[in-house]
């Protein structure tokens, strides 16, 4: 189900460091104040779309959770899977484009939950 976003990241990723001349390099290079717009569209965008899209989760149909995924998914005529792509995309990008998010990928803390998470991923099933 998600085999086709594994697809875009990996390319996403292969471009950035396998051409001479980034495709990324204009965003990458905005001024300071463009650079912080954009980052905080990209982490937006992570945050909205990367969450369950509150229609299947909502128990009453006028609750305040249900009418802010039912804006933000367009009267829920967006696929949860596109939301889905779309926080994996911007959070991807955010990873290659901004020297902040990347020094907080690069914390001790970070990267212990980095070398820990496939084997939490494996086990995870034993405690549902």
């Amino acid at each position: 189900m998600h085999l086709p976003m594994f697809f875009v990241g990996t390319a996403i990723v292969d471009a950035e460091f396998i051409k001479p001349k980034r495709p990324l390099d204009y965003i990458r290079n905005l001024n300071i104040w463009w650079s912080i717009l954009r980052n905080l569209l990209l982490l937006t965008i992570f945050l909205f779309y990367g969450s369950n899209l509150g229609k299947y989760t909502c128990e009453k149909p006028h609750d305040h959770s249900c009418e802010f995924f039912r804006i933000i998914t367009f009267d829920w005529n967006m696929p949860k899977e596109v939301g889905w792509y779309l926080a994996a995309t911007s959070i991807i990008v955010l990873a290659l484009v901004s020297p902040a998010f990347q020094w907080l990928l690069n914390t001790c803390l970070s990267q212990f939950f980095g070398r820990i998470s496939y084997m939490l991923y494996l086990i995870h099933c034993l405690f549902i």
